[in-house]
């Protein structure tokens, strides 16, 4: 009798486990469905890209340009100094 009342009691806590593994699955999915709208509403604003996300692509225009003019800057003085040696 023992061993039955065992059974059932690992049956309703097996039970009760796949009940809290679907809340927990549907509590993400919703998570998830909120992150979404979330975002869209942080980087598109009515169809067209928010103010936050034009700045970062202007952060990222100005980061490269710098980038890239100091590489011609030093390819230059490298230039420059190579012909001066020789």
């Amino acid at each position: 009798m023992d061993n039955y009342k065992q059974i059932n009691d690992i049956e309703n806590r097996q039970v009760e486990i796949h009940q809290i593994i679907k809340n927990s699955t549907e509590a993400i999915d919703e998570l998830k469905a909120q992150v979404g709208k979330l975002e869209r509403r942080l980087y598109v604003d009515n169809g067209s890209p928010s103010i936050q996300t034009r700045l970062d692509r202007h952060e990222r225009f100005i980061k490269y340009a710098n980038f890239i003019s100091y590489a011609a800057i030093t390819a230059v003085i490298t230039i420059l100094v190579r012909g001066e040696l020789i």
